[in-house]
């Protein structure tokens, strides 16, 4: 198992519905059920053995622009702490625009994965293209210190190599590939709903 972060594109309205009606996430996100599922280990243990039952919930349908959003996402795979160091310098959100891929700010406390899913609303993401925009991957590969990211225990570090002309390669297309997704994002003024999700399958980042 592992830890994945995909980003999906949505329509400011549609980020602004789904914060004042966050249970909406379980269809956004292709969960259905008809009873809030128990939070806490207690809770379960307790409805297992009927001490407790657990409550009706409103039932959302996915709609069109969450089917859109699942399909036009960028996956991250599990390089994203990777990713988040080299344009931020940090392990963590402390500077903006820099760390925005790390957001903390949650929509309501579905779990999607590993905890709720975080958004950035669509002003962030324009400060956020404006500054990727103006990023060059080399420079950002020159400036690299493994050993700073090794000391603060990055995410997946250990399959990243530096020196590796393959995977850094593979790295770039990617780099390319994003600064191109928040740019199309940031012209149609979206928003991003940012998802911590479970990866079963651990591969060498050249084969990603």
């Amino acid at each position: 198992m592992g830890v994945c972060l995909v980003i999906k594109r949505i329509p400011q309205d549609k980020l602004d519905d789904l914060l004042k009606n966050p249970k909406k996430m379980s269809a956004f996100v292709g969960m259905s059920y008809e009873e809030e599922p128990p939070k806490s280990w207690l809770d379960k243990l307790l409805v297992n053995v009927g001490l407790k039952k657990t409550a009706p919930v409103e039932v959302y349908q996915q709609e069109e622009w969450m089917k859109e959003a699942e399909e036009t996402c960028m996956d991250f795979d599990k390089m994203w702490h990777v990713f988040h160091f080299l344009l931020a310098g940090t392990d963590d959100d402390t500077r903006r625009p820099q760390s925005s891929l790390l957001t903390e700010r949650a929509i309501g406390d579905i779990d999607v994965g590993y905890g709720p899913a975080r958004y950035l609303d669509s002003e962030e993401v324009k400060a956020f293209n404006e500054y990727v925009s103006k990023l060059d991957f080399q420079y950002l590969i020159s400036g690299c210190d493994y050993e700073k990211m090794k000391a603060l225990d990055i995410y997946f570090v250990g399959a990243f190599d530096p020196e590796d002309d393959s995977e850094l390669e593979w790295l770039e297309e990617f780099f390319d590939e994003f600064k191109a997704f928040l740019s199309e994002a940031a012209a149609q003024r979206q928003a991003f709903v940012i998802e911590y999700c479970r990866c079963k399958i651990i591969y060498p980042l050249r084969f990603l």
